[in-house]
Order: C-alpha cells, then sequence, then structure tokens
C-alpha cells in the first residue's frame, strides 16, 4: 500500500502531473527567451493570439488549450527549448518524459487522461481522491462520496476518472477493486441492494431476497481497496422517493464499519440532505456546478479543433451552452465538421426556439421532480434542439431510433434496432459520437465489466438528447414513425430473449436465473416498456403456453411493485384495444397478485371480468387455444381465492376445470403441475389427507418429467416436497388424536425427513434465495418440533420463518400475523413446560416468567396487525390468537383486570364494520416486497386446529 499520508501528498500532481510541470518549467525563461518562443509558435497559434501573450505560462497554456502539448506529448516544448537553447530546460523535459515512461504500466489511466474532452475538474477530483485515500492508512476503512448536480454537467466522467487515477495510485502497494452498478430507473432499495451484490459476484440475491447484513458481512481481501461505483441513482434518491430513507439510512450503517476497505461512489441529480451522513468525517458530497468561463472556453476549443477564436466569440458560444459539457462538446462537434462557422452558429443559437418540449411522459416526470431541473437545464436543451436540427438526414434517423433504448446499449442490440447492415452499425455509431449526441465508454477498468464474455464496452444516449428527441418526435410525423418502427424492432427482439429465458427457467429456473442476470439485455427496461407500449402482435398471434412460461420469470425476477404496475398496465393496453383473451389473461395474473396481499374479494372481482370477457367472444375465438388458456388462468386464481375463503366445493369445481385445460392443452407443464398441487391443498385443507397427499404426489412426478429427471433445477420442488411433508405431519396428528403417540412421532420424523430435504433443495439449488416458501418449510418444521414438545428446537426456525416474512410482508398482512402468533405461543409453551418440573428453581421460574413477557409481546404485535387488518383479511389463526393472550395473562398470574381490559380490545376489534376496515387497511397493504411471492400456485392456505395442541395451524402451501 502506498506509504505516504494524504497531508504529505502533492494532489495537483497525482490528479493533473502535467500542469505542475510546465508551471515549474516556465520559471527560468527570460524574456528575450519568451519572444524567441512566440516567433517559433507563430504558425501554430497565429499572430493575434501571440500578441495577447505576456508571459512563458500564458504560452505554455495556450498550447496546452489547443492541444498543441499535452502530458503525453511534449515534442514542441522540445523544439522550442532547443531553438532558445535552454539545456535546463531541456533537461526537465527529459525528466518529466522518463517519469512518464515509468507511468506507461498505467495504461488504464493513461487512456482516461489523455481524454481532451475532459477538462476543469481537477479540484474535485482532488477532493474525492483525497477522501478516498486519507482512509487508505493505516487500518483503512470506509467512505463514501456523492456528486450531485444536472444532467450533463460530467458526473460521469469524473468517476470514471476517479477509478482509474486511484488505481494507479495503488498500484505499487495494493489491488484495486472497482465495480460499477448502473442505478438507472432503479427505485427500490431491495433492487439497488440486488444490483449491487450481483455485480460483486453474488448473482442469486433478488431485489427481495437482498439484506443489508449481505453486504456489510462482505469483506473483499484485506489487500485491496474497493470501489462500488453507483451511477445514475436518481431515482432511489429523487426527493419524494419512499426508498430514500432506506438507502440513506444503509449508507450510515456501512460507514459505521471500520475493517472494511471499501469505497461507495455515487452519482446523482439530487443532493442527500441527512444530517447524520453529512455530518460524518467520511461522507462527502460535492455539488457539481457548471464549468467556469475558462475552462468551458478551453474545451471548446479543445474539442473543436479550431487553432484560434476571437475572445467574445468563444465566450458567447460556451455561455448559449449553460457551460454545460455535454452540450459544449455537440456544439464543439458541428465546428469541428468544417460545415458552419463559429458565428453563423452563434446567430442560430441565440435565437428563439419554438417551445416544444412536449417530452415523453417518463423525462417529463423525472426531470421536474423537484420544480426546477427543466428550468435549468433550458438553454442546454435549447443548444441540443438546435444542433439537432443541423444534423444529416441519416444521423438524424439513427438518433431516433437509437432514442428507443431506456438507458445504454450494445452494439450488437443496436443492430436489431437500425435494421441496417451490420458491417456498418459501428461506422453509424462512431459519426454519432464525432458529432457529440452519443458517448462511448470502454468499461473494462471495472471488474464485474471487464470479466464477462464478448464486448463490454457500452453506447449511452444521455437523458438530455433522448429529450431532444422526444421533442423532436412530437412534431415530426416522419420521425415519429421512424421511432415507433425501432419500437416494434425493439420490442420484439426483448419479447424474443425474456421468451428465450422463459422457456429455459421452466425447465432449469437456476440457468434462466443466470441468464437475466449475466444476459447483457436490460430486461427491466423491456418490462416495464412492453406495458407502456403498444405492440403489433395480437392475442392470437401469441402462444399463450409460452406467456404461461413468461410469467413464471417475471413474477420471480421483478420487483413486487413493478409486478403489480406491469399487469395493471398491461390489462389497461389489451382493454383499450379491445383484445378481450390478452384482457382475460392479465385479469388472471393481477388477481394472483391480489391472492398474495389477501385481497380475496377484488381477486374474485377482477377474474370474473376475465371469465365475463370470454364468454362474449365469437365462437371462433371463444374455442381458440389461448382463449381456453387465459380461461384455465382465471379459473385457478378463482379456485385458490375461494380455498383461502373456506368455499372448498367452489374452489376443486374450479381449479378441475383449469386443470382439465391445462392437460389437454399443454400435458406437463409448470402450471399444469401447480394445478395438481392447488387441488392437493383443498384437499389437505378439507382433511382428506390421502387424496391431498396423491394430488402432491402427482404434482412432484410431473416436475421430475418436466426438468427431465432433476427436479431440484426447478423452483417449484422445494414447495412439492414440504407439502407432502405436511401430509405426514397431519397423519402424525391423527395418531395423536387417536392416542397412538408412537405411529404420531414416526410420522413427525418422517415429515421432519421431508422438510429437511426441502431446504436442502432450495439451499443447494438457489443459494441465498430466502424466499417466503423458504418461510414456509421452517414453519412446518418448527410445528413439527412442536407436536413433538421441542420448543426450544422450534423456536429458532419460527424466529427465522418471521424474520423472511416480514421482509417479503413489509406491512400488514395476514401471514406475517400468523407467524408472530406462532412465535408467541411457543414462547409461552417454552415457560409452561418450564414450570411443570417438579422441583422449579428461582433463576427458572424468573426464565419462564421472560418467556412469557416474550410470547404476551409477540402475541400483541400479531393482535394489533389483525386489529389493522379487519374483518375479512384477518388470518384464520385470530379466534385462537384471542384465547392464546387470555391463556399468557393467566400463566403470569395476572389478575382479572387486564384481562378484562384485553376483552374489551377484543370486542372493540370484533366490532368493526368490514367495509370501513376495508378501506382504511387494504390502501396500506400494498403488494409484498418478494420477487417470488407470488410466483406459484403455492399461496399460503394453512388449515384447521390439531387437537394435540390447540392454537396452532398447520401450515401449507397450494
Amino acid at each position: 500500500m502506498a506509504s505516504k499520508s494524504s497531508e504529505e501528498l502533492d494532489w495537483k500532481s497525482i490528479v493533473n502531473p502535467f500542469k505542475p510541470f510546465i508551471i515549474k518549467l516556465h520559471n527560468d525563461m527570460v524574456e528575450k527567451d519568451l519572444e524567441k518562443a512566440k516567433f517559433c509558435s507563430r504558425q501554430k497559434l497565429g499572430s493575434a493570439v501571440l500578441e495577447k501573450i505576456q508571459t512563458p505560462l500564458e504560452l505554455f497554456q495556450k498550447l496546452e488549450d489547443y492541444n498543441i502539448i499535452t502530458e503525453d506529448d511534449t515534442s514542441f516544448l522540445e523544439q522550442i527549448y532547443q531553438h532558445i537553447k535552454h539545456n535546463t530546460g531541456l533537461h526537465e523535459i527529459q525528466e518529466y518524459k522518463s517519469m512518464r515512461k515509468r507511468h506507461r504500466e498505467f495504461e488504464r489511466l493513461l487512456a482516461v487522461k489523455s481524454d481532451p474532452l475532459f477538462v476543469g475538474r481537477d479540484d474535485e477530483l482532488m477532493r474525492i481522491m483525497k477522501a478516498f485515500v486519507e482512509l487508505v492508512e493505516p487500518a483503512g476503512g470506509c467512505c463514501c462520496v456523492v456528486l450531485a448536480g444536472p444532467p450533463g454537467i460530467g458526473k460521469t466522467k469524473i468517476s470514471i476518472k476517479t477509478c482509474a487515477i486511484f488505481s494507479a495510485y495503488l498500484k505499487d502497494g495494493g489491488v484495486v477493486k472497482s465495480y460499477l452498478v448502473n442505478l438507472r430507473n432503479v427505485a427500490s432499495f431491495g433492487a439497488a441492494g440486488a444490483a449491487i451484490m450481483n455485480a460483486i459476484g453474488f448473482k442469486e440475491i433478488s431485489p427481495t431476497t437482498f439484506r443489508i447484513d449481505d453486504l456489510l458481512q462482505w469483506m473483499p481481501p484485506k489487500d485491496s481497496e474497493t470501489i462500488i461505483y453507483l451511477d445514475n441513482a436518481d431515482d432511489i434518491l429523487r426527493p419524494r422517493s419512499t426508498s430514500r430513507d432506506d438507502f440513506t439510512n444503509f449508507l450510515c450503517e456501512f460507514l459505521e464499519e471500520s475493517k472494511q476497505r471499501i469505497k461507495f461512489l455515487i452519482t446523482t441529480r439530487y443532493k442527500i440532505d441527512s444530517d447524520v451522513l453529512i455530518e460524518r468525517e467520511n461522507f462527502h458530497q460535492l455539488d457539481l456546478k457548471p464549468l467556469e468561463l475558462s475552462d468551458a472556453e478551453k474545451l471548446l476549443l479543445r474539442s473543436s479543433g479550431i487553432p484560434s477564436l476571437d475572445d467574445g466569440l468563444c465566450t458567447s458560444l460556451v455561455s448559449v451552452c449553460g457551460r454545460n459539457p455535454h452540450a459544449i462538446r455537440a456544439l464543439a462537434s458541428r465546428l469541428k465538421q468544417g460545415q458552419i462557422k463559429p458565428k453563423k452558429l452563434l446567430e442560430i443559437l441565440q435565437k428563439p426556439v419554438p417551445d416544444s418540449r412536449i417530452l415523453d411522459c417518463r423525462y417529463q416526470m423525472n426531470m421536474t421532480e423537484d420544480g426546477q431541473e427543466i428550468e435549468q437545464q433550458e438553454s442546454v436543451l435549447n443548444c441540443l434542439r438546435v444542433l439537432f436540427n443541423q444534423l444529416d438526414k441519416d444521423s438524424k434517423k439513427y438518433l431516433i431510433k437509437l432514442s428507443v433504448f431506456p438507458s445504454f446499449f450494445y452494439e450488437e442490440v443496436a443492430t436489431v434496432i437500425l435494421d441496417e447492415d451490420e458491417s456498418m452499425i459501428s461506422l453509424y455509431l462512431q459519426d454519432l459520437c464525432i458529432y457529440g449526441v452519443l458517448e462511448f465508454e470502454k468499461l473494462d477498468q471495472f471488474v464485474n465489466i471487464a470479466s464477462g464474455a464478448g464486448n463490454f464496452n457500452q453506447y449511452n444516449l444521455h437523458t438530455l438528447v433522448r429529450m431532444t428527441c422526444a421533442g423532436a418526435t412530437k412534431e415530426d410525423d416522419s420521425l415519429r414513425k421512424l421511432r415507433d418502427t425501432a419500437m416494434a424492432a425493439f420490442l420484439k427482439h426483448y419479447h424474443q430473449v425474456l421468451n428465450n429465458i422463459s422457456e429455459v427457467a421452466n425447465m432449469n429456473f437456476k440457468e434462466g436465473l443466470e441468464m437475466y442476470q449475466n444476459d447483457k439485455v436490460n430486461l427491466m427496461q423491456y418490462i416495464e416498456h412492453a406495458a407502456k407500449i403498444q405492440s403489433q402482435q395480437t392475442a392470437k398471434e401469441l402462444d399463450f403456453s409460452k406467456e404461461d412460461k413468461r410469467y413464471l420469470i417475471i413474477s420471480s425476477l421483478v420487483d413486487a411493485d413493478r409486478r403489480s404496475e406491469y399487469f395493471k398496465n398491461a390489462l389497461a393496453k389489451a382493454e383499450k384495444e379491445k383484445d378481450g383473451i390478452t384482457y382475460s389473461l392479465m385479469c388472471a395474473w393481477l388477481g394472483e397478485q391480489y391472492i398474495s396481499q389477501a385481497k380475496l374479494e377484488e381477486v374474485h372481482e377482477i377474474v370474473d371480468k376475465g371469465l365475463t370477457t370470454l364468454e362474449k367472444l365469437n365462437a371462433s375465438e371463444k374455442h381458440h387455444k389461448n382463449a381456453m388458456i387465459a380461461k384455465a388462468a382465471c379459473l385457478y386464481v378463482k379456485g385458490r381465492a375461494f380455498a383461502d375463503q373456506r368455499e372448498y366445493n367452489d374452489s376443486l369445481d374450479c381449479l378441475q376445470k383449469s386443470l382439465d385445460i391445462r392437460t389437454k392443452l399443454e400435458g406437463d407443464h409448470t402450471m399444469t403441475a401447480r394445478a395438481l398441487n392447488a387441488i392437493g391443498n383443498v384437499f389437505y385443507l378439507q382433511k382428506k389427507l390421502r387424496d391431498a397427499q396423491r394430488y402432491h404426489e402427482q404434482a412432484w412426478e410431473m416436475i421430475k418429467i418436466i426438468t427431465e429427471g432433476k427436479p431440484e433445477l426447478h423452483l417449484d420442488s422445494s414447495v412439492y416436497i414440504m407439502n407432502l411433508g405436511a401430509c405426514f405431519r397431519s397423519w402424525g396428528n391423527r395418531h395423536m388424536d387417536a392416542n397412538e403417540p408412537e405411529k404420531g412421532e414416526q410420522q413427525y420424523k418422517k415429515a421432519l425427513e421431508w422438510f429437511d430435504k426441502a431446504l436442502e433443495m432450495q439451499h443447494n439449488s438457489f443459494p441465498g434465495l430466502e424466499i417466503e416458501q423458504t418461510a414456509k418449510i421452517l414453519k412446518n418444521r418448527a410445528l413439527c418440533h412442536f407436536e413433538l414438545e421441542d420448543y426450544s428446537e422450534a423456536l429458532p426456525d419460527a424466529e427465522k420463518s418471521l424474520r423472511i416474512i416480514q421482509r417479503i410482508f413489509k406491512k400488514e398482512n395476514p401471514e406475517t400475523a400468523r407467524c408472530l402468533y406462532f412465535v408467541g405461543t411457543t414462547h409461552h409453551h417454552i415457560g409452561k413446560k418450564i414450570l411443570k418440573s417438579t422441583e422449579v428453581s428461582e433463576d427458572e421460574r424468573a426464565d419462564a416468567h421472560k418467556n412469557f413477557e416474550k410470547a404476551l409481546k409477540f402475541l400483541e404485535d400479531a393482535y394489533n396487525m389483525e386489529h389493522k387488518l379487519g374483518p375479512g383479511r384477518q388470518s384464520q389463526d385470530y379466534e385462537e390468537l384471542k384465547r392464546e393472550i387470555v391463556d399468557v395473562l393467566k400463566s403470569m398470574g395476572e389478575d382479572e383486570d387486564p384481562i378484562v381490559r384485553w376483552e374489551q380490545r377484543f370486542a372493540e376489534t370484533d366490532k368493526q364494520k368490514q367495509s370501513e376496515v376495508y378501506n382504511m387497511s387494504y390502501e396500506k397493504v400494498g403488494p409484498p416486497t418478494s420477487s417470488l411471492a407470488t410466483l406459484r400456485d403455492d399461496a399460503s392456505a394453512e388449515t384447521g386446529t390439531p387437537p394435540a395442541k390447540k392454537g396452532l395451524q398447520n401450515c401449507h402451501i397450494a
């Protein structure tokens, strides 16, 4: 590791070593030498520029401004010093060249630093480097630097350069690993956390399985420094974002860590205003402003290649750009082509442009969130619009087509969108980069980019440019048609990619998961666009059996908040297009979202709309394969809702009809297996264990067929194994009821074997995925130990199950209430078991009382949640919960007063009108946060009270 402290470092030399060199070099030059040097430079700079130069430093700076001398090319300096015969200066130049040669090994650093289109940010770079390096010695530590500023201000370029410089600075003394995480359009904390974990190598983490501890516990090697660069963290840090506080709280926790050598570098439009963060020494925030006037002029001269430009004209040109680096580079690209004179370009830019800023709703929302950003960017947008109008016809066409990408893209995908000769695509993209309207990023310095196969260098169409394109298509029909054509190609391409992944996932979910996470295609962006943009495909052209498989991947990997919105948008789109078949299928999929939220009345309402729509189709459409699959989906969801309402006959009727359709049209299929499993669940709820076991076994056998004998590859496998174990546990309950304890224990042990197998399969197949079904398996295993009166064995599983469920269902939910109840009653039984001993010491008595207190706390939390849920949404444990609270109070030796007060509370809850509570609580519940919570037909349907242990419900997944 480097040995110098931050106070000893010459930061100017580290960030820009050339500047200190020329400052030192000019000191020994006398006036006579300056005149000779100016004479040597007359062909390079011109007489008008030379007349204004008064000092050697001014001369060197002008030569640098015009890119005549650079940190890697000092040949013209040598010519000057040879001409004036200045041996000391020549010696200093040779020393500098030797130093540069020694640093040639830092190729990535040199590549970034030699970029002539990056000027004027030395102070910012020095501040970031100082923040990073001052924590390197002696023991390392965490650090976070936030770059905040409007679009186009240069946040990304500063960050990429910082990673390169820091890597080179520590080259001799340690290893620096940099990871790039693009958070564009990432609005939830879980999605941001999963993106970070995936970038650093934990590929199985999804938005809802991410835990802060996962990252806080991740320790890079002791001899390495790590930079995690979060680019475009705009949506999650938006002032009114619901995840903003979660994200800043995470940063607070992260900065408490003292042993890790991790640096977070974050770019965003929005400043962080958390006092707790701002006051920390290892948190630094830079508010980036437009370039200083001198730097803006330098950037224009360097990037335009113009040898000289009138100072007043140069100042005016950068001023109309708002001194915004992105707009200046775009303007300079027009001057560099030589097709327009600077004065003429200024006249065009100074003319007011009609207000055509009727933007795509996405950008309008993002840019006006704080009420000022659009106004702040007015001059930049005006500049870019004028420059867009100056482009040739082909460049406009390509730019408009590329604007359909919501984020970055790769050359091979651009080939599909542009529909041009593949051999020419690279040239077209390079032309747009030359014009300054497209950006190319070489990202091989980042570990998670360079380690991948293929060309991972990416193109970016800046937000401001996409906004300009959106405005142009609003006014010009021909441009709008080009964009529509590109969008159709965009949708078709990503639809096919998603279908391919879904086909794989149906047989091998782990492989599908890896394809989803590793594929260079930004599938999340596709899913959002597909819900909003009109597709040219009709329901008859789609294969709904493939759509079913797509649902597997969408419901598994898409963030829950976005998933519900996706289905609502898709439903509205189908209704608008009068596409009855697709509308009905979307009704089913949206209904399944409502099941996970225990909104059963809404399930029936939305599914009945789908079934009614199908009935109104004409005869040929009604019997179309896709219509029948849509009907099967609606019946399946409706059957599950009936099961949760204990309307078992109606449930079986719907599910059997769904199964018949699935079997006929799809045969061995994930959805067919789920229908079998759902029927098994209904029989289980009816305590018809033989029938339940038979259907669960059929579902399990079908998964083996689908996966060609490798059921561990399918996500549903652990569910079906668990359900078979639940059947054995219920057999155990029956034997206990019949006073056959030996047979009962034997069945419980069989059940435990199945539960252990389910957990082992899930952990081995999908490590790190702690989803709702993990919680169910743990709870089933805990219930088995509970029935065996091994309460201390039951408690850890019960508590872990609760933690997972609380993470998945962050708001009021019947499932959370049930888990709270189970943990509470387990503590209660631990306490009672202690007091059953013939001799109880004072310490044991105290332990028992502590368990009673814990029991009451968990039970009270469960009751408060049941109260908020209200009639119609309360869990099936509600009545037993009330009795358990009273029993705990009696165990604690409480008098009648506390019991009476609790009974009064029970009465208040029971008096609630269902409609009032429904309106009060439903809006608060929201969709579950688990991306896998609604994947299955494994709805949480748990059943009756086993007499062996009053108050506990069987745990089973449909």
